[in-house]
């Protein structure tokens, strides 16, 4: 009697009798995953290094108005990268499928996937850590591409709003040029002081230091009206330019917001499509099943 296996049995070395997948469905070649994870990674090193030899390639320092522009060049060092990455996956999950040695497609697909998995998190890993400057280096160049535009946000940001200070010290330097520093009433930093009261102080404390600054101004034989004009002046100043501070730095917060959904959003669809690419990898690397058929030999009693 003789007994054939199909794709979904594994015949008992026994009986020669057809037995579900379920265990080796559950079974995990670590070793596979390993060596397809290295292949992925060395891939991807290759791949970065001929992109970066392609655009340094095409840069000209002698003519720099004939160089692509910044953006362009970091769309491209993105694209490729990502190119790359799917690249990468799809070597790595076969390679990883091919050495798992089983013949079920699901299996070499998990394998894929696995691999490519584990590839992303060392590549994030050797970006973000002291290793990545003497392993990940070549990753560095299209990493650092994608995220100069929410880094440049970023400083935009900060730059701004370090602007909202200086208005003050502007003033003040001011106000103390006003002052008379001969006058023993109405020195500079009485002056300052006064109108450090108006400008940043609250409620009795605004009142009080506008005054001052008045009697001091008025002491130094400034006419009443045009003291307050000049501390209205000073006020003035210092809100419009806080103002327009602060228009700045929302403007440069929603760029920094944009930038980073937008690096974001296309990191995501880079990231499925190596997934994806790993998974077709895997399932193409599935060695073919070999159907083995055994003979059984029973006997009867009569």
């Amino acid at each position: 009697m003789a007994f054939s296996t199909t794709a979904s049995e594994r015949a008992d070395p026994a009986t020669g009798i057809g037995l579900p997948l379920t265990a080796e469905l559950r079974r995990v070649s670590w070793g596979a995953i390993l060596s397809g994870v290295v292949v992925a990674l060395a891939v991807q090193i290759l791949l970065a290094m001929l992109g970066a030899g392609i655009g340094m390639g095409v840069l000209d320092p002698a003519q720099p108005g004939d160089n692509p522009a910044a953006m362009s060049m970091g769309i491209g060092a993105a694209a490729w990268w990502a190119l790359s990455g799917i690249i990468a996956s799809l070597i790595g999950g076969w390679v990883a499928a091919r050495l798992a040695g089983n013949p079920s497609h699901q299996v070499g697909l998990l394998h894929g996937l696995a691999t490519w998995a584990t590839t992303t998190l060392l590549v994030l890993y050797f970006l973000g850590s002291t290793a990545g400057a003497i392993v990940g280096g070549a990753f560095n160049v299209a990493g650092q591409a994608l995220s100069g535009v929410g880094s440049a946000a970023s400083s935009a940001v900060s730059s701004v709003a370090g602007q909202v200070g200086n208005p003050l010290q502007a003033i003040q330097d001011e106000v103390s040029a006003a002052a008379n520093p001969n006058d023993p009433q109405a020195p500079a930093r009485q002056m300052a002081d006064a109108m450090r009261r108006v400008l940043t102080g609250e409620g009795d404390a605004v009142e009080q230091g506008r005054q001052t600054a008045v009697d001091i101004l008025v002491r130094q034989g400034v006419p009443q009206d045009q003291a307050q004009q000049r501390v209205q002046g000073w006020e003035q100043q210092y809100n419009d330019a806080v103002t327009q501070a602060e228009q700045q730095a929302r403007a440069a917060a929603d760029a920094t917001a944009s930038s980073v959904s937008t690096a974001a959003f296309y990191g995501f669809i880079a990231l499925l499509l190596g997934a994806i690419a790993g998974a077709i990898g895997g399932r193409a690397g599935t060695p073919a099943l070999q159907v083995a058929t055994t003979g059984v030999s029973r006997s009867r009693t009569h």
